[in-house]
């Protein structure tokens, strides 16, 4: 995937988010016009996914962000950088527990 690919596809990543919810899966999917050329994107391009979607606004977490069930995805690190590795890893390490994880665009 070219990097004006990229960049398109973290711009629909984030517009949806914006829109309504995206999750690691779809992310991890290569969803809303990612790379649909094997099962899964790469882990290097799913950490930059998640820091373009981190930089864009987005909170992180599980439920519905509108409601009282939201759970805040605790935050690790400082750096956009670092928080996108460490949920990188965490969808690595355990994708059923992580697959529902939530990026969303609030105002």
């Amino acid at each position: 995937m070219h990097s004006a690919e990229r960049a398109v596809w973290f711009t629909a990543l984030a517009h949806e988010a914006r829109r309504d919810l995206v999750f690691a899966w779809h992310v991890a999917g290569g969803s809303f016009g990612g790379p649909k050329r094997q099962e899964e994107v790469l882990p290097e391009l799913f950490v930059q996914a998640v820091a373009h979607l981190l930089a864009a606004g987005c909170i992180t977490g599980f439920g519905d962000p509108d409601s009282d069930s939201w759970k805040d995805l605790p935050s690790v690190g400082k750096s956009i950088g670092e928080r996108a590795r460490f949920i990188a890893e965490m969808w690595a390490s355990s994708r059923q527990e992580y697959e529902f994880l939530v990026f969303a665009i609030r105002p």
